[in-house]
């Protein structure tokens, strides 16, 4: 869930403003040297302690290689941090009575309709399954657009035209409230719906409902070639320096869902307008009523935890977070704000992906770290129940694999040592142990915010603030070992039979994937587990025949590659 945490920041040679009773302090680390590293162009942060701005930072350039440097007023993309602002919007006009969350959203689309189907003549689409992603839809996401794209309509978008990343058009593919399935489409939709209803382009309303009144000077829904469009932004960039798409200056016609310009100091003034309303004290713009419907979880479905818009499954500190991350084109970031308390970090970059993640990671650690916001689990001071614990023994499939989900394919449950040990890593990597709650569940240390524990026999997802658990892995039965638990006891041929029969019952399965087995093959041979190391590579040859790293792998052990 965390990457590369372990890096501390200084603010020096960068321009940097703060103002704050106890300025952020950090240890005394290079940042130039981090951002140099990480091929990262600009970064700007702020960090909100006890419901004010403590710290604003700006680092680095607007565009690599000039003289242009970032300031706190520099807008940067915040790609999918835009569904946040079309979950308030919607949330504020149900609150007006303007529309109902809970009301099929054909009844206020006027421009397009969403196909009827089987599923949703069982359970019509509402916004409260498009806001929390369990409307069923598709188009999970998109591609930037430059100055000379072929740019769709809104209409064309739903309709699967003219998107640069292959989509089919929106229908429904499962049965709304069902299941949690992430989808910029659904975020679309909704657009759809809050310009219908109120007659406005969606940028214009952002700007009268949320941006002006709340004071965010520098925000906008707005895309590069219209006239209003901000000046001072930072570019989106490529992992070579390069200015993605020619301009560096992508365009979103899915405004909703990935749109939106804003700067870090912008965004802290939203949160402490929610953080006081969660606290009863009416903001700004943010009334109790929308933060805490925002923030309810309305679905523990795969990620564990989803409200409308916001991300709950954050566990940093083992804190309790409303959150979420922005991944575009060359640039986005990580808005998160505590439910209690009044602390939040917004914070982006305008890089690659593989440059900004771990920077961003360093700077939330090293926050959370120095700020001594982190809290234990109490688990240790509460007794263990060894019944309950070889209750939970065993091996569980992942029936929601896939992005957001904390969990592998397959998940062992064990008891070492009298502590209570989950596998996520098929025994690569260090277990996580399940620390025992007072109600009978278990939590892992900054793992996800939600508990776990038996439901039905299977593991599941609770939350206090959720209305039911959502299984997570359904057991496997007693008599089925996974295929490398397979291998590793007897060995290749015993192995390969045990994966052929997985893959048939699984026939999408991640386990016969060739970066599955090198893992395997390299943590075994790492050990010094000469015979386990060449059974997985053999494995992956059989599965992958062409694959170079295998060939080399059983070179390197002197095995020859015939079986």
């Amino acid at each position: 869930m965390k990457l590369l945490r372990c890096l501390i920041l200084l603010f020096a040679l960068f321009s940097v403003v703060a103002s704050a009773k106890q300025p952020v302090n950090f240890a005394n680390v290079d940042f130039e040297a981090l951002l140099k590293q990480h091929n990262l162009p600009g970064l700007s942060v702020a960090v909100v302690e006890n419901y004010e701005v403590a710290f604003i930072g700006s680092y680095g350039k607007k565009e690599y290689g000039t003289g242009e440097n970032i300031n706190q007023y520099t807008a940067f993309g915040a790609a999918s941090i835009s569904k946040v602002i079309t979950a308030i919007i919607a949330t504020q006009l149900s609150e007006q009575n303007r529309l109902n969350l809970d009301v099929p959203v054909n009844n206020y689309l006027r421009r397009w309709k969403l196909p009827e189907n089987k599923y949703t003549t069982q359970q019509p689409v509402t916004l409260r399954h498009l806001l929390s992603h369990s409307g069923g839809v598709n188009q999970s996401g998109y591609s930037a657009y430059f100055t000379g794209d072929d740019i769709p309509t809104l209409v064309e978008s739903l309709n699967g035209k003219k998107l640069k990343k292959p989509e089919d058009p929106i229908t429904v593919q499962s049965s709304p409230g069902s299941r949690f399935s992430y989808s910029g489409g659904g975020f679309v939709i909704a657009q759809m719906v809050i310009e219908d209803v109120v007659g406005q382009p969606i940028a214009q309303i952002a700007q009268n409902m949320l941006f002006e009144p709340i004071g965010m000077t520098n925000s906008t829904l707005l895309q590069y070639g219209s006239p209003n469009f901000p000046k001072n932004v930072a570019k989106a960039h490529n992992f070579d320096g390069t200015l993605a798409g020619g301009t560096g200056l992508p365009i979103y016609p899915q405004v909703a869902a990935a749109g939106m310009w804003t700067t870090p100091t912008d965004m802290a003034k939203l949160i402490i307008d929610f953080q006081r309303a969660l606290r009863d004290e009416s903001g700004t713009v943010i009334s109790p009523r929308v933060a805490r419907e925002t923030t309810k979880i309305q679905t523990l479905k795969k990620a564990g935890g989803w409200g409308l818009g916001w991300m709950r499954y954050m566990a940093d500190g083992n804190l309790e977070w409303f959150s979420h991350s922005g991944y575009g084109a060359g640039f986005g970031g990580q808005v998160m704000a505590t439910m209690e308390g009044g602390q939040a970090i917004i914070i982006f970059g305008n890089g690659a992906h593989k440059s900004r993640i771990p920077v961003i990671d360093a700077v939330i650690s090293s926050i959370i770290s120095e700020r001594n916001w982190g809290r234990e689990i109490n688990g240790s001071k509460i007794a263990s129940n060894k019944s309950q614990h070889l209750d939970m023994v065993g091996h569980y499939y992942n029936i929601n694999r896939g992005f957001f989900s904390p969990f592998n394919e397959i998940v062992t449950v064990f008891v070492k040592n009298g502590r209570l040990l989950l596998d996520n890593s098929f025994g690569t990597r260090m277990p996580y142990e399940l620390l025992p709650t007072e109600n009978g569940r278990y939590r892992i240390d900054q793992f996800v915010s939600a508990e776990i524990g038996l439901y039905k026999g299977n593991l599941a997802f609770f939350h206090k603030d959720a209305d039911k658990p959502a299984t997570a892995l359904t057991r496997i039965t007693k008599d089925t070992q996974p295929p490398f638990v397979h291998a590793r006891n007897s060995g290749y041929k015993v192995g390969l039979n045990a994966y052929k029969s997985w893959a048939a019952a699984y026939p999408n399965t991640l386990l016969t994937r060739a970066a599955t087995f090198e893992r395997l093959a390299t943590h075994a041979r790492g050990e010094g587990r000469k015979q386990e190391a060449i059974t997985f590579y053999q494995l992956g040859l059989h599965f992958h025949p062409d694959n170079e790293t295998f060939q080399a792998g059983l070179s390197a052990l002197k095995v020859n590659k015939q079986h």
